[in-house]
C-alpha cells in the first residue's frame, strides 16, 4: 500500500511547492508582452493604439524638453518593420516634435542591478535628428520625473536599420519603471520610432551599494581656534587650508538621486 501511495505523495509535495517557486521568481523582473505579439488596444483616441501591458506618455505644447510645436504622436501596431515575430510598436509625428515613450512597471528586488534593452528602428525624413533610447526609473515613478534615467540611444543618425539599445540601473525599491522613448530636435515631415523584442535581466556589476541613497546637505563646521576675531596675528591660513581639505576628504559622498 505504501508503494502505491508514495508517487501521490511526491506529486502533492510538488504542487504545494509550486506557489513558493512562482513567488520566488516574481521579483526577477518580468515584462508583459515584451515582443508585442499579444495584441494592442485603442486608448484615448483611434490613433492611439498601444501594445497590451504597456502604458504610454508624451509631452505636448511647449516644454523645455520638447519645444513647440510638440504634439502627441500617433501610436500604431506595425507588421512591416519588425525585428522578430509578427508585430512591433510604432509611433510617429508629422511636422512636429515629439517626446513620447511606452513603459511599464515591473516587480524587482531592491538593491539589485538590472539591464533593460530593446530593438529600435528610427525614421527621420528630412533629417530631424530623431533619437530613440531606453530608460528606467529606479524608483518606479513616471518617465518624465527627475529620477528617470535615460540610457543608450541608437547610433546618431542611424536610420532605417535595427539597433539594440539598453540602460543599466539599480532598483531602489521593489517596483521600477522601464521605458523606450523618442525625441526629435527638428519638426520635419516624418519622425517615427519602432520598438520590438524588449528584455530585462538581472546583472552582476560587483559590490552592491546601500539601496537607500543618503545625502549630507551641509559640511561639518570648521573650528578655527588659532584665528583672532578679525584675522591676522595668530591666524594660520595654512592650518585652515589643511582643516578644509581634511573635512572634505572625510565627508560622506553625495549619492544621486537625492
Amino acid at each position: 500500500m505504501l508503494k502505491k501511495t508514495w508517487p501521490l505523495v511526491l506529486i502533492l509535495l510538488a504542487l504545494l511547492a509550486l506557489p513558493m517557486l512562482v513567488a520566488g521568481q516574481a521579483h526577477d523582473g518580468v515584462l508583459v508582452n515584451p515582443g508585442f505579439e499579444e495584441g494592442f488596444t485603442v486608448r484615448e483616441a483611434s490613433e492611439v493604439e498601444v501594445a497590451i501591458g504597456w502604458e504610454y506618455s508624451y509631452l505636448s505644447g511647449d516644454d523645455r524638453q520638447c519645444r513647440q510645436p510638440c504634439h502627441r504622436p500617433e501610436f500604431k501596431s506595425e507588421q512591416q518593420i519588425v525585428s522578430q515575430g509578427k508585430y512591433s510598436q510604432r509611433w510617429f509625428t508629422t511636422f512636429s516634435r515629439q517626446f513620447a515613450a511606452i513603459h511599464q512597471q515591473i516587480d524587482v528586488q531592491a538593491g539589485q542591478w538590472y539591464e533593460f534593452s530593446c530593438d529600435v528602428y528610427a525614421i527621420s525624413e528630412p533629417d530631424g535628428q530623431q533619437a530613440v533610447f531606453a530608460g528606467a526609473n529606479p524608483w518606479g515613478s513616471g518617465v518624465f520625473d527627475r529620477t528617470m534615467v535615460w540610457g543608450q540611444q541608437q547610433p546618431w543618425a542611424s536610420y532605417r536599420k535595427w539597433n539594440r539599445v539598453s540602460v543599466t540601473f539599480q532598483a531602489w525599491g521593489n517596483r521600477v519603471r522601464v521605458a523606450v522613448g523618442s525625441n526629435n530636435n527638428y519638426a520635419t515631415k516624418n519622425n517615427a520610432a519602432y520598438i520590438d523584442n524588449c528584455v530585462i535581466r538581472r546583472v552582476d556589476i560587483g559590490a552592491q551599494p546601500t539601496p537607500a541613497p543618503t545625502w549630507t546637505p551641509y559640511p561639518t563646521p570648521l573650528p578655527c581656534p588659532t584665528c583672532a576675531p578679525n584675522g591676522g596675528g595668530e591666524c594660520d591660513y595654512g592650518r585652515i587650508r589643511s582643516d578644509v581639505a581634511t573635512v572634505v576628504a572625510e565627508r560622506e559622498p553625495v549619492r544621486w538621486p537625492r
